[in-house]
Order: structure tokens, then C-alpha cells, then sequence
């Protein structure tokens, strides 16, 4: 076994008697510093040291950076779900329309008007059935 190693080795057995003075200095230390020094040392190995976090781009800087092909794209991607809802709004509107229905009436002395009188009319009327949906 190399150096190294025996150093290694010796540190993981002695390490749980330094990580409680390291904790008792922290705690109780007189001198502020070595208090805060121990402190940080404590925190670093029990949830290991804070990254800097990744600077977040705004959504302008995100936008201002895309050129006009990606802005389409995205532009695009975006309306793609309305545009799916739309079209499938569409095609509900149209399976509620049962028939629209032509039907060449005859208003004359043998097809009598609605009031039951004869009018001596012809013309066309339409239907649309329309159900709810």
C-alpha cells in the first residue's frame, strides 16, 4: 500500500472523532471565527458545498437571441395545440349538424299554408336540425 493510501486510510478511521470536535468547535468555539470556520466545514460535508447556480436567461434575452427561423418554429410548436383543439371543434360543430334538409313546398289550395289557409304560394323552405352538444 502507497502512502497516499495509508493517508487515506488513517483519515476515514480517525474521521468520525474529528467530525464530532468539528461539531463541538462549531457549536461552543470562544472565537467567533473558528466557530464560523467549523460551521461551513460541517455544512460542506453534510450536504457538500453550495454550486453557484446557472444564470437563467429571460425570456426576452431568449427570444432576442433565436433567429427568425427558430422564432417561427417556436412560434409554430406553440400554436400547434390551439390549432388542434380548433380544428377538433370544427369537426364536433359539424357531426351536431344532423342534415339541413331542402324540401319544395307547394302552398297552394291542396298544401295549405301553416295557418291551415290556402295561399296560393309556392316556394322553398329549409330545415336544419341542430342538437346540442
Amino acid at each position: 500500500m502507497g502512502l497516499y493510501q495509508e493517508a487515506r486510510q488513517l483519515a476515514r478511521q480517525a474521521a468520525p472523532a474529528v467530525m464530532e470536535r468539528l461539531i463541538e468547535l462549531a457549536l461552543s468555539a470562544a472565537d467567533e471565527r473558528v466557530s464560523s470556520v467549523c460551521c461551513v466545514a460541517v455544512l460542506d460535508r453534510a450536504y457538500g458545498r453550495p454550486r453557484e447556480a446557472p444564470e437563467v436567461e429571460s425570456l426576452e434575452e431568449r427570444i432576442a437571441n433565436m433567429t427568425r427561423e427558430e422564432r417561427l418554429a417556436r412560434m409554430a410548436e406553440l400554436l400547434a395545440p390551439m390549432r388542434a383543439y380548433l380544428d377538433e371543434e370544427d369537426n364536433k360543430a359539424e357531426g351536431d349538424i344532423d342534415a339541413t334538409v331542402e324540401v319544395e313546398v307547394a302552398l297552394s289550395p291542396s298544401n295549405p299554408s301553416p295557418q291551415g289557409k290556402p295561399s296560393g304560394r309556392t316556394g322553398t323552405a329549409r330545415a336544419r336540425s341542430v342538437t346540442g352538444g
